[in-house]
C-alpha cells in the first residue's frame, strides 16, 4: 500500500487495489478485478479478453492483494494482461511467486528485533522496528504503555520469541489488556491458544495466529503438508541431506523431497539462508510450533523424533571416527551449525525412556566440539541430566564419567573431577575396559600434575599413553602427548617437554590434525617465552592464531593470552593489558576458567603485577577493559599486529612480582657474573650482611628459588637490550 501510494503520481490513469483474500473461485477472478477497476458493466462476462479491452491503452497499476490461493489462475490473467496492455503493472502479494517471465520477486522479511541476550538498554529498543511495532498495538490496547527498565528485557525476549511477526505481536499485544509482558512471554509455549481472538474487523483468518496457520497450511499440497509436519523435529537450520535422510519414507520417497522442500520454499514456509554453504533452511519458531501440533496429531512425533536423533548419532560418531583428519574444521563446523539439533536430540533422550545411553553417545562422540568451542557448561549439563537416568552397570556411563571428570578439571573445578574420576576408575575395572581405563589415567594424570603432583602426573599419564598405542587410539595418544609435554614444562623438565611436544607435532602434522597441533603449538610458545626467546615464542602464538581463528576458540584465547605475555615481555605495556583482556572475554564466552592452570595462572599474576607496575593500576585498568571490550575479530588483528613498544621510566622486571631498584639491578648484574656474596660486598663496599639481604629481596621480588634463575632473568634482559 505504501508503495502504491509513492507511486500513485508515475501512473496517469491511477492505482487500483484488487483484494483477493476472500475469493475462494478461480472463475470470478477476472469479474472480481474489474470491480476493482470501477467497470461496472453489468451486461459483460468479464474474462481476460474483457478486461485487455478495457484497459489496454491506460498507464496503470494493479495491486492484486493475497493471490497465494489462487496462483494458477493470478498467474495465467496477469500473463494475458501484461502481453496486451504495454504500459500496464501489476504488484502482487502472495505467500509464494507467480513464477512469470519478468517477474521480479522481493521478500518481505519479518521486523527487525534485538538479540534477547544482548546488552540493550531501554533507549537502545526503539531502534527496531519490530520493537517499534509492537509498542504501536501495545499502546493502542493499553493506552499508555511504554518501555520502561523493569519490562524493556521482556518485550526484547517476547518480540525475539513471535519472530518478529507483526501478527503475532499485534495479539500478543492485545493480551496485555489483563496479562503483564512476562505473563505473556510465559505463555507463550502455548501461543496458538494464548494469541486468539483479535480485531472481528479483519479478515477471518487475521483474527488468530492459529487462523493464518491454518490458511497456509490449507495452500500447501498433501506433499508439503506432510514435510511442513515432519520438518518440526529439527531447531535451527538444517540442509537438505538431513532432510533427505530423516524425513522420507513410503509416504514421502526420497526422490520427491528436493521438489517439496522448494515448493514449501515457494510458500514461505521455509527460509533458505542465502549465506550458508552448503544450502541451509530454518523455520520461523510460529511456523515450526504449529507444524509440531500437526505431527503430534498425525501420531508421527516420536517416529520422526527418532530419526532425527539416531542421525544426528551417526553424526557424531562420524566425527569421533575422522577426527584426527584434515576434516576437523569441516566437522566442527558442521556441528556448529546443528547445534541446535543436537541439543533437541539430547533433550529427546532426556525425556523418552530408555534412550539416556543413546545421549550419552551423543556426547562422547561429540566431545571435542564441546571443547573447543568452550561449551562446557551445557556439556556437563547434559552429562548430569543423563547419568541420573541409565543403568550403574553401563559401558557408556564409565566414559561418560570421565568426560563429565574432564571437562570440570578444565573450568578448575577439581573437587568434582576427582569424585567423578573414582567412580569412572572402579567402573572401567569392573567392565574389563582397557581404553576406558586408559583415558581415566590420562585425566587422573593431569589432574594430580595441575594439583601439583607433577611426577605422578607424568606417571600415569606415560602409562595412559601406552594404553593409548596398544589400543590404537591416534586421538588418545596425541593428546596424552600434549599433557605430557605441558606437565614436563610446568616442572621445569624443560627438555622432556619439548620432546613431548614434538612427538604430539609429529603425529597431527602427519595426519592434517589442527586441534592438538595448535595446543602443541601455543605450549611451545611459552616454552620459549620462559626460556628467554620472546620473538620466537611470538611466532608460536601468531602461527596458532592464523591456524584456529575461525575454528577453536580455546585455542584462540591460549594464543592471545600468550601474545599478551610476549608484549609485556617486550615492554609493549598497552598492547600487553589489551590482549590479556581480550583473552579473558573470550575465555569467558567459552566458560574455560584461567584456573585450570595454575602454573600458567601464577604466570599470569606476576605478568600482571609488573604490568602494574610499569603503567600505574589507572592505566592498566583502562586498557585491560578496553581489550575486553574489543570484537573478536578486533582482538585477534590486535594479537597479529606489531604494537608500539613504550619503555618504562624505570627498569621492570616484566614477569615478576615488582620492580627492582638501581641498586638491586647492579647487584643482579653481579650475580648472573658469577659473583658469590662475599664477591659482591666487596666490589661494593657494602657488608656481606646487605649483599645477602639484597639477594633475597632480589629472589622474592622475581619470584625465583635460585641464583641461577636471576642469572638467567639478566641474560635475557640483556639480549633483549
Amino acid at each position: 500500500m505504501r508503495v502504491a501510494r509513492d507511486l500513485h503520481r508515475t501512473f496517469r490513469d491511477g492505482v487500483s487495489l484488487v483484494e483477493l483474500a476472500d475469493l475462494r473461485d478461480p472463475e470470478l477472478l477476472a469479474a472480481t478485478i474489474g470491480a476493482g477497476l470501477g467497470l461496472r458493466d453489468q451486461s459483460v462476462r468479464w474474462s481476460a479478453d474483457t478486461l485487455v479491452d478495457h484497459i489496454r491503452d491506460k498507464t496503470m497499476l494493479i495491486v492484486l492483494d493475497n493471490c497465494e490461493h489462487l496462483t494458477g489462475a493470478c498467474a495465467a490473467l496477469v500473463d494475458s494482461l501484461l502481453r496486451y496492455c504495454t504500459e500496464l503493472r501489476v504488484l502482487a502479494t502472495s505467500r509464494e511467486p507467480l513464477e512469470l517471465a519478468g517477474e521480479s520477486v522481493f521478500s518481505v522479511p519479518a521486523l527487525p528485533v534485538p538479540d534477547p541476550d544482548a546488552r540493550i538498554v531501554p533507549a537502545q529498543l526503539i531502534q527496531y522496528d519490530g520493537v517499534n511495532f509492537f509498542l504501536d498495538r501495545a499502546d493502542a490496547a493499553l493506552p499508555g504503555f511504554t518501555i520502561t527498565e523493569e519490562n524493556h528485557s521482556a518485550v526484547a525476549r517476547l518480540c525475539h520469541r513471535l519472530d518478529g511477526l507483526p501478527l503475532a505481536m499485534e495479539l500478543a499485544a492485545v493480551r496485555l489488556r489483563v496479562l503483564s509482558v512476562d505473563e505473556v512471554l510465559s505463555r507463550l509455549d502455548d501461543r496458538f491458544r494464548l494469541l486468539g481472538a483479535g480485531n472481528r474487523n479483519v479478515a477471518e483468518r487475521q483474527q488468530t495466529l492459529r487462523s493464518c496457520m491454518d490458511w497456509s497450511f490449507d495452500l500447501c499440497t498433501p506433499a508439503e503438508q506432510r514435510m511442513w509436519r515432519r520438518l518440526t523435529v529439527f531447531h535451527g537450520s538444517f540442509d537438505l541431506d538431513a532432510v533427505e535422510q530423516i524425513c522420507a519414507d513410503d509416504d514421502l520417497p526420497g526422490h520427491e523431497i528436493f521438489d517439496v522442500v522448494a515448493g514449501l520454499v515457494g510458500k514461505s514456509i521455509l527460509q533458505r539462508e542465502s549465506a550458508s554453504v552448503p544450502t541451509s533452511f530454518r523455520m520461523l519458531e510460529t511456523v515450526r510450533q504449529y507444524g509440531q501440533t500437526k505431527l503430534r496429531e498425525a501420531a508421527e512425533e516420536d517416529v520422526f523424533r527418532r530419526r532425527h536423533q539416531r542421525w544426528h548419532l551417526d553424526l557424531v560418531e562420524q566425527l569421533a571416527d575422522d577426527w584426527i583428519s584434515p576434516r576437523q574444521a569441516e566437522w566442527l563446523a558442521r556441528l556448529r551449525r546443528n547445534h541446535a539439533n543436537l541439543r533437541a536430540a539430547l533433550e529427546f533422550c532426556a525425556t523418552s525412556a530408555g534412550e539416556a545411553v543413546v545421549g550419552l553417545r551423543l556426547i562422547i562422540g561429540s566431545e571435542p566440539y564441546w571443547e573447543v568451542f568452550g561449551l562446557l557448561p551445557e556439556a556437563r549439563h547434559w552429562l548430569g541430566r543423563l547419568l541420573e537416568l541409565v543403568q550403574p552397570s553401563v559401558p557408556e556411563r564409565s566414559r561418560a564419567l570421565r568426560l563429565d571428570a574432564w571437562f570440570a578439571m578444565m573450568q578448575g573445578d577439581f573437587e568434582a573431577a576427582e569424585i567423578g574420576l573414582d567412580l569412572a576408575e572402579k567402573l572401567a575395572a569392573e567392565l574389563d575396559d582397557p581404553l576406558a581405563t586408559a583415558y581415566v589415567q590420562q585425566t587422573a594424570g593431569m589432574l594430580d600434575a595441575l594439583r601439583g603432583g607433577e611426577l605422578t602426573g607424568i606417571s600415569l599419564l606415560a602409562e595412559a599413553l601406552d594404553r593409548f598405542r596398544v589400543a590404537h587410539d591416534t586421538a588418545g595418544e596425541v593428546s596424552t602427548l600434549l599433557l605430557l609435554g605441558m606437565t614436563a614444562e610446568f616442572a621445569g623438565a624443560k627438555e622432556e617437554a619439548v620432546d613431548w611436544l614434538d612427538r604430539c607435532l609429529a603425529i597431527t602434522e602427519s595426519k592434517g590434525e589442527a586441534h592438538w597441533r595448535a595446543y602443541a603449538l601455543w605450549m611451545l610458545g611459552i616454552h620459549e617465552l620462559w626460556d628467554g626467546r620472546p620473538v620466537r615464542a611470538g611466532e608460536l602464538e601468531a602461527q596458532v592464531l592464523t591456524d584456529s581463528r575461525e575454528a577453536d576458540l580455546a585455542a584462540v584465547a591460549r594464543a592471545v593470552e600468550g601474545l599478551g605475555f610476549v608484549a609485556a615481555r617486550q615492554h609493549q605495556f598497552d598492547r600487553s593489558a589489551m590482549l590479556l583482556g581480550a583473552a579473558d572475554r573470550i575465555f569467558d564466552e567459552i566458560g574455560v576458567s584461567t584456573a585450570a592452570l595454575p602454573a600458567l595462572q601464577a604466570y599470569r599474576s606476576e605478568v600482571e603485577a609488573s604490568l602494574r607496575m610499569a603503567m600505574g593500576e589507572r592505566n592498566f585498568r583502562s586498557r585491560y577493559e578496553k581489550g575486553r571490550v574489543l570484537p573478536r575479530n578486533e582482538a585477534l588483528d590486535l594479537a597479529n599486529a606489531d604494537g608500539p613498544v613504550r619503555v618504562a621510566a624505570e627498569p621492570v622486571a616484566i614477569g615478576c612480582r615488582t620492580a627492582l631498584t638501581a641498586r638491586e639491578l647492579e647487584i643482579a648484574e653481579l650475580v648472573a657474573d658469577g659473583r658469590s656474596n662475599r664477591d659482591i660486598a666487596n666490589d661494593l663496599v657494602i657488608s656481606r650482611r646487605t649483599a645477602e639481604g639484597h639477594v633475597e629481596r632480589i629472589l622474592s621480588k622475581l619470584g625465583f628459588s635460585n641464583r641461577a634463575q636471576i642469572a638467567a632473568w639478566v641474560t635475557e634482559r640483556r639480549v633483549q637490550n
